[in-house]
């Protein structure tokens, strides 16, 4: 015969579920806003496709008050599950598993101010009051938005002929 024995009493208390910080968890309707293609089937899923996903807040991730989250979706064909997540400072978004990102070679970003705003800065230190420095750096920078143009002008004469 077996004897019932108590349980163990434990001194310390035990951590309760319900008073840990959970990430907010939403499902919404989603406009992609990248190319993907799925790892598992290799299905292209377009920019501006509607989904149904499941929408997660990252608690320590935050930047300038926006705050970054995960958005879990399903593949249009297989069904596997895709986690993006979005990158407040780039404003972008990347993609955390189950597909790759396609870039858009034709759609180009706006330079970033402040890299510009360097680069400048840069050239005017690297100047630095010199007045031939700064007649060279006009002369090569019109240079080259000559040959730009030359280069246009050989491209639209051999679209004309095709």
């Amino acid at each position: 015969m077996v004897r019932c024995r108590p349980p163990l009493r434990c001194k310390r208390p035990l951590p309760r579920p319900t008073k840990l910080p959970r990430p907010v968890v939403e499902n919404a309707p989603f406009v992609l806003p990248i190319n993907i293609r799925c790892n598992a089937c290799y299905q292209y899923i377009y920019q501006g496709t509607n989904l149904f996903v499941r929408k997660e807040e990252v608690l320590d991730a935050r930047y300038l008050d926006f705050e970054c989250c995960l958005i879990c979706l399903k593949c249009t064909n297989c069904s596997a599950e895709i986690w993006i997540r979005s990158d407040p400072v780039n404003r972008d978004y990347f993609v955390e598993s189950g597909a790759t990102k396609k870039r858009q070679a034709a759609v180009s970003k706006k330079p970033n101010y402040q890299v510009a705003l360097s680069k400048k800065r840069k050239r005017e230190a690297e100047e630095g009051g010199d007045a031939l420095k700064s007649l060279e750096n006009t002369t090569l920078g019109s240079k080259i938005e000559i040959a730009a143009l030359d280069e246009m002008k050989s491209m639209e004469v051999l679209a004309l002929v095709i």
